[in-house]
């Protein structure tokens, strides 16, 4: 598997350069780019739907991982307004108020008039829905554990360093094509 592969010292791969300088201020290279890529998709394709099958339950009633996160972030505090749900799960309204119907009908969740001024509306886990997030943190550190028994520790905790600065690059890439003017190429710089 090309995501599989160890970065090599310049001169074996035929590029120009020590393998220091490589890793020490320079930019990556096209070809390490597409690595990185492919193991992201990678990630997106069939084993991640096993996984998350072992992460949230595989019975046809189970959620699926998006409104999970919505059931998570929502019983992560007393209530929440709609706006403030889909800035903090990077979702458009229409987004999170799909999931929420679907947690609603299930019981999860439910919606309640803003106690301020009644015209707003509130959403809250109900204890059904607190006791699903439960019951799957545990199965979901089992799967994580299970998944990354294979690497020490100091690899684990790379990986999540890594993980953070991934998620942060794409948030601040985003970000700035939400703000360009129908400009969607890469920055070149």
């Amino acid at each position: 598997m090309a995501a599989m592969r160890r970065l090599q010292p310049a001169e074996s791969r035929g590029h120009e350069g020590s393998f220091v300088q490589q890793l020490v201020g320079a930019r990556p290279n096209d070809e390490l780019l597409e690595r990185i890529f492919e193991g992201w998709r990678d990630l997106r394709r069939g084993a991640v739907k096993k996984l998350n099958a072992a992460f949230y339950g595989g019975r046809e009633d189970s959620l699926d991982p998006g409104q999970l996160d919505v059931l998570e972030v929502i019983s992560s505090r007393a209530s929440w307004r709609m706006r403030p749900l889909a800035l903090t799960m990077h979702l458009d309204a229409s987004s999170v108020t799909r999931s929420i119907d679907r947690l609603e009908a299930d019981g999860l969740v439910t919606r309640v008039a803003t106690a301020s001024d009644g015209r707003g509306v509130q959403v809250r886990a109900t204890k059904k829905g607190r006791d699903a997030c439960r019951e799957i943190a545990p199965r979901r550190l089992a799967a994580m554990r299970e998944t990354l028994s294979n690497m020490p520790l100091w690899e684990v905790e790379e990986l999540a360093r890594l993980l953070e600065k991934l998620v942060s690059g794409v948030n601040a890439y985003a970000a700035r094509l939400e703000t360009a003017d129908d400009d969607w190429s890469p920055p070149t710089n």
